[in-house]
């Protein structure tokens, strides 16, 4: 598994308000067979990365690759930051995934 993320600054990309949105990032997560057999399995695509006011991001978004542009760089890093460190949490969950069908003895 890995996120692949690039990053865009174009200072002349204007909305059809005007105002200014230029610093891009595509973010893409690349997985493995395997990992993509479990997503597929447990149907983990509607499973929420992040939420923002106004949206969220599923696995399934990532996995196809998203395009995030904001108006201010503190936005974009607040965001890739959000998204990293909720794909960080990814390979446990899937672990955990992976565990069902056995059985686990925790001693107390």
């Amino acid at each position: 598994m890995k996120l692949v993320i690039k990053r865009h600054f174009e200072p002349d990309h204007r909305l059809p308000s005007g105002s200014s949105w230029p610093y891009v990032a595509e973010i893409r997560l690349d997985l493995t067979d395997q990992e993509r057999e479990l997503v597929d399995q447990f149907k983990l695509g509607d499973h929420v990365l992040t939420r923002k006011q106004h949206s969220m991001t599923q696995l399934k978004d990532v996995i196809r690759g998203i395009q995030e542009r904001t108006p201010s760089l503190d936005i974009l890093i607040g965001n890739e930051d959000a998204l990293r460190g909720a794909c960080a949490g990814l390979p446990a969950l899937l672990e955990f995934c992976r565990s069902f069908g056995s059985e686990i003895t925790v001693p107390l």
